[in-house]
């Protein structure tokens, strides 16, 4: 049976999590290394949750996203993403078009003082 799409945005999203959390210290390989404990304490989710979302089963609820982040220095817009809750597209901010100047602006910049 293929595996279903959940299934492969919650190992996708494991995978990724796995390596930030290396990247930011904790020892989440040894079973005795205290980093999934000290993930859970961190971030309020539970153990058993940190250790389904480490091995690629489950993605955590959202609410849970802010602090999961800051406990492995990456940008909440980028769990975002990786779970599969929001594109990139969505997230992408549109650049905001100068507002024209007045004439009077204008007039300031060139040190025009006089009507």
């Amino acid at each position: 049976m293929p595996p279903q799409q959940s299934d492969t945005r919650a190992e996708a999203f494991g995978a990724y999590v796995r390596e930030a959390a290396r990247r930011a210290g904790y020892d989440i390989d040894s079973p005795r290394g205290g980093g999934r404990t000290a993930l859970a304490a961190k971030t309020g989710i539970s153990q058993a949750s940190v250790s389904r979302m480490l091995s690629g089963r489950t993605i955590p609820d959202p609410s849970t996203f802010e602090a999961l982040a800051a406990a492995l220095y990456v940008p909440v817009a980028e769990l975002l993403v990786r779970s599969g809750l929001v594109s990139e597209e969505a997230l992408a901010i549109p650049e905001v078009p100068e507002r024209p100047k007045t004439p009077r602006e204008i007039a300031e910049d060139w040190g025009i003082t006089s009507p």
